[in-house]
Formats: structure tokens, sequence, C-alpha cells
């Protein structure tokens, strides 16, 4: 019996073709993932945020207006001439009888409630005689009282973090079961909803959380199987003859061919978990942030669903080990609008209660959205 073409070769269709499939969804993959990160650079790079430059310190008007209040020159004995400042450092003082006096709080130091920044007034210095100088360090006074009487010391507000219910969709995780010849794993859309109890109020560093939460992955299990087969088929064409100048067919009870046998199963695997989160804020940008966490906390198995393969035999899964650790680390990429935030990330698990065939250690992309309550 000649070969089988390529193209009817069934079975190693099928291999090729899934090779093929998951090539393309590689590439994809890639070409989503490049495109967030650009999408994020650009977000981050041209935000208002990111070109926003400090306010300079600046005294209020009315201090201002104080400040620059001109000196009644009615009330200054003639003695007095009043001029602009100068560096004293530098001035030789010729005058025996007239010196420079200046008021022990030359530079009064006045702090911003807003932007905690000192500001320092200065004041005129004034040439005057010996008999004055109490004088003008009670106009100085007056000038300085008011100024910081109205200073108000102002103590940073801490935002207090609130339960949060998060609803994720996967669209793709790795093999969760380990595939052989015979059989392929292929992911289905997956879901998993949490609920983020706060423990720790530290948001600038480390956080903490009680995150219970149920996830349902549901996958497909694709079994191909092809080998050789006699069927009894009597008066059947099991070939042909040539006969000078003409073909006859030859006929037979039994034909000898190749059977083929494809399956396709569906199958579901529902957990539920209650982990501690520690996570920290790795980036923050007015609404777009990233986060880095680990989960780890006990896992419930709560049922299963399915078929899977072991050396080309079929099997049901079984519900075994129910009961074990899972640890579970990762980043989330959000942007928040008011009380919703959207979320992106990838994920990384660890369980201890495996069953036949199945992998201990898989990871998958989530797209979520959380709701403060």
């Amino acid at each position: 019996m000649s070969t089988i073409h390529p193209k009817l070769n069934w079975r190693q269709f099928q291999i090729d073709r899934a090779k093929k499939r998951k090539k393309r969804l590689l590439i994809w993959w890639l070409i989503g993932a490049f495109s967030s990160i650009a999408v994020f650079a650009v977000l981050c790079l041209f935000s208002p945020a990111a070109h926003e430059t400090p306010i300079p310190t600046s005294i209020p008007a009315a201090i201002e207006q104080r400040t620059n209040l001109p000196i009644n020159n009615s009330r200054i004995p003639q003695g007095i001439t009043v001029k602009p400042r100068k560096d004293l450092l530098n001035e030789e003082n010729h005058n025996p009888v007239e010196r420079i006096a200046t008021s022990k709080d030359v530079y009064g130091s006045i702090r911003n409630s807003i932007y905690d920044n000192p500001i320092r007034l200065d004041l005129k210095t004034v040439k005057f005689n010996e008999g004055t100088a109490h004088e003008l360090n009670q106009l100085h006074k007056m000038e300085l009282i008011p100024a910081t009487a109205s200073t108000i010391e102002s103590t940073p507000v801490v935002a207090q973090r609130i339960t949060v219910i998060n609803s994720t969709y996967i669209p793709w995780t790795s093999e969760r079961f380990i595939s052989d010849e015979f059989s392929n794993y292929r992911p289905l859309n997956s879901i998993e909803i949490q609920t983020s109890i706060p423990i720790s109020d530290d948001s600038n560093k480390l956080n903490i959380d009680f995150v219970p939460a149920f996830s349902q992955q549901r996958f497909q299990l694709q079994y191909f199987d092809s080998y050789a087969d006699k069927k009894y088929l009597p008066g059947s064409i099991v070939g042909y003859t040539r006969n000078i100048d003409s073909i006859l067919p030859v006929y037979g009870d039994t034909v000898f061919g190749i059977t083929s046998r494809t399956l396709r199963k569906n199958g579901i695997v529902q957990e539920i978990t209650f982990p501690v989160r520690f996570s920290s804020r790795v980036y923050d940008l007015h609404k777009i942030y990233t986060d880095a966490f680990i989960h780890s906390g006990i896992l419930m198995r709560v049922s299963t669903d399915g078929l899977w393969s072991d050396s080309g035999e079929i099997y049901s899964i079984e519900n075994s080990n129910r009961i074990g650790f899972q640890m579970k680390g990762g980043i989330n990429v959000g942007y928040h609008i008011d009380s919703f935030t959207l979320e992106v990330g990838y994920k990384f698990v660890w369980q201890s209660n495996v069953m036949q065939n199945m992998r201990s250690i898989y990871h998958y992309p989530n797209i979520g959205i959380q709701l403060e309550l």
C-alpha cells in the first residue's frame, strides 16, 4: 500500500493546524502586549500631569501689601533718612554718631500652609539715629504679627482604603493538564470574582488585604487518534488491476484501512480561595497606577467536570485533593475613574493539590473592573 498523501492524512493535518493556531495566537498576544506597553507609555508622557510644574510659592496679596506699605515720613523725625537696601558687609560706616540698627528678626519666616515651603520677607534696612530705634522696632512688629498669626499649619490627609469588589475576565490560560500525542488542551473564556477587604491602611508602602475569591476556569479536551483497522464488507472493491487495454476492479470481503477518531469535550474547574494579599504601589501618576502583589492562602476545589486522556485512554476527571495551598503573584496596571477602576494584568499561580495529569503551575492574563463600596 502506498504512503498516504499529506492532505489525506487527517491526523497529521490536525497536528499541523494546531501548531499554526498556536503560532498565530502567540503572535497576536505579542502584538497586544507591545501595543499595551506603547499606549501606556504615550499616556504617561503626554498626560497633563506629566507636564505640570510646581507652582512657585508666592506671598499672599494681603501680606505683600503690608510689607510694601510706605513709611509715613511725618511720624519719623527729621534725623532719620531712608535708604534703599544695600550690601551691609561691603559698606563702611564712617559716621560714629549714626549706625545701622535692625530688628532682631529682620527676616520674618512664614510657612505656607498649602505648599509647606518657607517664605522669606525682607524688610527695608533703615538708617536712623540712636533715639528712634524703638519706634521702628514697633513698626516692624506691627507688620509681622498679623502675617504670622494668619499662618495655619495643615496636616496631610491620608485616604483610607475601602472594600473593593473585582470582576475579572480571563481570555486565556496556559495548559492546566498535561497533553500527550493524543490530546490537546484548549483554554476557553473564564471568570473570577473576588472581594478585597483591607487589613492595613499603610497605602504608601505595603498594603495587606484579605481577598476571598471564586474562579471558574473552562477548557476543552481535543482528542485525535488514528490506527490501522479492517472492516468486513462483502462485495467491496478492494483494488484495481490492469489487463492489456482495460482496468478491472478487484472485489473482496474485507477492507483494510486507517480509522480516525476525533473528540472535543468541554470541561470546568471551579475553585474557592481564601488568601492574604501583600501588594505595593510600584508607579502612580494621576489616575494611572501599577501594583505588584503576592497572594498566599487556602484553596478549595469545589467541583470538576470534563474528560482527559492518558496514553490514548480517555477518562473522566475526578475531584480528588480538594483542599490545598495556593500562591499567586503578578502585576496589575489600572486606570481609576470615579468609583470604578479598569485593570489589565498578568498572574502566575502555583497549587499544591493537583489532580491526575494536572499541572501545579500555570499563568494567564486578566482584564477586570473594580467597584469601590
